[in-house]
């Protein structure tokens, strides 16, 4: 059952179903979310353009291999991470037929541990907190995945 009740505002161009949320951005531009997918995109995300070359930098293989190109609106929507202060949802797999969903706590990391998580070019810093992906949780559907998300995090 899940969590999240919301009025979808559009179809999806990935499931064929009124699932995307629409959120106007700060910019004036849209941001949309399929909630039945897991799959985002924004009005930025143009296929061929700067802006996704540069977003693709950023992302993770199996994200940029996975993505979805919405040749209707010009669009490219990739898999949804999602960042809380205490949790963190994340695609997982190897390839679009295997793809799932991990949720994981971000956890303190131990002062005997810190050698192992340098902050790049940053000398003699380290990051204090890390994503625990070792006890991730992993969920076949996107929905299973938010439930948990929403029923852990520090909103």
């Amino acid at each position: 059952m899940s969590l999240l009740k919301a009025e979808y505002d559009e179809v999806s161009p990935i499931t064929g179903n009124t699932c995307v949320l629409v959120e106007a951005m700060d910019s004036g531009m849209n941001s949309y979310i399929c909630m039945e997918s897991g799959y985002v995109s924004n009005e930025y995300f143009k296929v061929d353009s700067e802006i996704v070359e540069q977003h693709e930098q950023t992302l993770s293989q199996l994200m940029r291999d996975v993505k979805y190109i919405d040749e209707s609106r010009g669009l490219v929507w990739y898999p949804a991470y999602m960042q809380f202060e205490n949790m963190v949802l994340y695609c997982a797999g190897t390839s679009k037929a295997d793809l799932e969903w991990d949720v994981a706590f971000i956890v303190a990391v131990e002062a005997s541990e810190k050698e192992k998580y340098p902050v790049p070019g940053k000398p003699d810093e380290y990051f204090q907190y890390r994503i625990d992906v070792d006890n991730a949780e992993r969920f076949i559907t996107f929905s299973e995945a938010m439930d948990k998300l929403y029923a852990n995090v520090s909103i």
